[in-house]
C-alpha cells in the first residue's frame, strides 16, 4: 500500500467567515484525506480577533452574546442532529470561558479555538474523525519577546502530531495559530497579527508535508489590485517572496517564508474557487531581459535628516542613535538612503504621529540631545518596489528604470538599491497609481510576459 504524504492546509480567517465557508473547507480537506494526510492549521473567522481585542479593552458585556449568534448561524448548518448538538455544547462552553479571568493573549487567541472547534464538527459532518489542538498544546514556543523558536517547535509538533500523520489514524488533526507557549513563563503567547502563516510553516516542516495557504484571493498578484488589474505571479523564490511580503503584500507572513526556505518547503497560495497559484520555492521567474516579478507599491512617510555634523568625528555614531531613538518609539524602518551628509528613512504613515507629536520634532530634539544640529523634515511619499532576483546584480536595470522616469517627468525623491532581489523608488505620493501603471506598461522592463497574459482571465473575473 502506498504510503500517504503530508499536506498541511492553512485557512485564513477570510475563508471561513460562515456555514459555507467552513462546509468547503472540510469538504476541500477530506478530499485530499483520501490520498494524503491532511492538517488543518485555522485562524479566527473573519473579524472576530478584532472583535476579541477591543473587547477584552472595554470590557463589553455583550461580547458572548455577539459571538453566540454569530456561531448559532454557522454551526445551523450542520444537517446531523447529533453532531450538531455537540458542535453547540463545545462552543457554548468556550464563550463561557470568556468571563474568567484570562491574560490578554490567552483572551484574543480564542477565535482559533472556535475556529478549530467548528471546523472539527464539519469535518465529522463528512465523516472523518477529527482532533482539534490550539498552538500552546501543539507545541509552538517563543522566547521572551515573542520570536518563534522555531527548531524546539518543529520538534515539540512533530512529536505532538505524530501520532496523526505518521501513522494512518484516519484522524483529521486541526491547529490553531496566533498563538504559543512563552518558554520563560509558560503562558500563553500572541504570535503576531497575520501569524497563522507561520504556525503553518512550523507544522509543514515538523510533518515534512506540501504547504498550501488557502486565502480569497487566487494567489499573489504581480501588484496590488488597488492599482489596476493584474495577474497572479505563477512563480517567486523564497528572497523574491520574503521582499514582498516585507514591502507590505499581506499574502503571505515573511517569517513564514523563511522557515519554508529553511526546510526547502514549497507554499503554494491559492483559492478554494480557481485554478491558479502562485508556487514560493527556490525557483524563480525572474531573468536578466525580464528581471521584475512583482511589484509592490505602497504609501510613506519620508523622513529627511540633513546634518553637517554626519561623517565626521563629532557625528560619530548617528546612523546608530538615529535608528534606536526610532526603535525606543516603537518605530520600524522600511528603506534607508544615504548621502554626505542627508539619511532618508521611510516608516509607516501612522508613525509619523507618536503621543500626538510629529516624529520629526521628536527625533530632532532626542538627536540634539546627543550633540547633533539636525535638520528634520518629513512629508507622505509613494514607494514603488520592484522585485526579482534578476535584479541583484543586474546594474542595466538601474539606467532602464530611471529612463522611464526621466521621460515621464517624474521626480525621484528617494532610490535605495542593495545587494538584495528590489530596487525602491519614492515619488509624489499623488503620482503613484500612474507610475505603478506606467511601470505595468513598459516593456523594456519586461513587465509584459506570459504572466500578465494568463492573468487577464483572473483578473476581469
Amino acid at each position: 500500500m502506498q504510503r500517504k504524504s503530508g499536506f498541511v492546509l492553512k485557512f485564513g480567517g477570510s475563508i471561513i467567515p460562515d456555514g459555507k465557508g467552513f462546509y468547503d473547507a472540510a469538504r476541500y480537506t477530506v478530499q485530499l484525506a483520501r490520498s494524503h494526510k491532511p492538517v488543518a492549521v485555522v485562524s479566527a473567522p473573519k473579524g472576530i480577533t478584532n472583535l476579541l481585542t477591543n473587547s477584552y479593552r472595554s470590557h463589553d458585556k455583550n461580547l458572548v452574546l455577539i459571538l453566540w449568534k454569530r456561531y448559532t448561524t454557522i454551526i445551523s448548518g450542520i444537517s446531523d442532529n447529533y453532531i450538531r448538538k455537540d458542535a453547540f455544547e463545545q462552543i457554548e462552553d468556550a464563550l463561557s470561558r470568556l468571563n474568567n479571568p484570562m491574560s490578554y493573549d490567552r483572551f484574543v487567541s480564542q477565535g482559533e479555538d472556535h475556529s478549530g472547534i467548528i471546523l472539527t464538527h464539519f469535518l465529522k459532518l463528512l465523516g472523518h474523525k477529527s482532533k482539534y489542538m490550539d498552538g500552546y498544546n501543539v507545541g509552538i514556543v517563543t522566547d521572551s519577546r515573542g520570536v518563534v523558536k522555531e527548531r524546539l517547535s518543529i520538534s515539540n509538533v512533530r512529536e505532538n502530531l505524530d501520532g496523526y500523520v505518521g501513522q494512518n489514524s484516519g484522524t483529521i488533526p486541526v491547529v490553531g495559530g496566533f498563538v504559543g507557549r512563552d518558554l520563560s513563563t509558560d503562558k500563553y503567547r500572541l504570535l503576531g497579527r497575520n501569524s497563522t502563516d507561520v504556525t503553518g510553516a512550523i507544522v509543514a516542516a515538523a510533518t515534512h508535508s506540501r504547504y498550501e495557504i488557502v486565502k480569497d484571493v487566487p494567489g499573489i498578484y504581480f501588484v496590488e489590485p488597488e492599482f489596476g488589474k493584474s495577474g497572479v505571479i505563477p512563480l517567486l523564490s523564497y528572497d523574491e517572496a520574503e521582499e514582498l511580503t516585507w514591502r507590505g503584500i499581506e499574502a503571505v507572513h515573511p517569517i513564514a517564508v523563511r522557515i519554508a526556505d529553511n526546510h526547502d518547503i514549497p507554499i503554494h497560495v491559492k483559492s478554494l474557487y480557481l485554478d491558479t497559484s502562485t508556487v514560493i520555492s527556490r525557483k524563480s521567474m525572474s531573468t536578466r531581459k525580464r528581471p521584475v516579478v512583482g511589484i509592490s507599491a505602497r504609501r510613506f512617510h519620508l523622513l529627511t535628516i540633513n546634518d553637517e555634523l554626519m561623517n565626521t568625528p563629532e557625528g560619530r555614531g548617528y546612523f546608530s542613535n538615529l535608528t534606536r531613538i526610532l526603535s525606543n518609539y516603537g518605530v520600524d524602518i522600511y528603506d534607508v538612503a544615504t548621502s554626505a551628509n542627508v539619511i532618508s528613512i521611510t516608516i509607516r504613515p501612522q508613525d509619523s504621529t507618536i503621543e500626538n507629536k510629529q516624529i520629526e520634532t521628536l527625533l530632532a530634539k532626542c538627536l540634539e540631545e546627543h550633540g547633533y544640529k539636525p535638520n528634520v523634515k518629513g512629508k507622505r511619499i509613494g514607494a514603488i518596489s520592484m522585485v526579482g532576483d534578476a535584479l541583484k546584480d543586474n546594474t542595466e536595470i538601474i539606467s532602464r528604470l530611471t529612463e522611464v522616469f526621466r521621460r515621464n517627468a517624474i521626480r525621484i525623491l528617494m532610490m535605495s538599491k542593495g545587494d538584495s532581489q528590489n530596487i525602491i523608488f519614492g515619488i509624489d505620493e499623488k503620482y503613484l497609481r500612474a507610475v505603478v501603471n506606467l511601470l505595468c506598461k513598459e516593456q523594456t522592463i519586461g513587465i509584459r510576459s506570459q504572466v500578465a497574459t494568463r492573468a487577464k482571465k483572473i483578473g476581469s473575473s
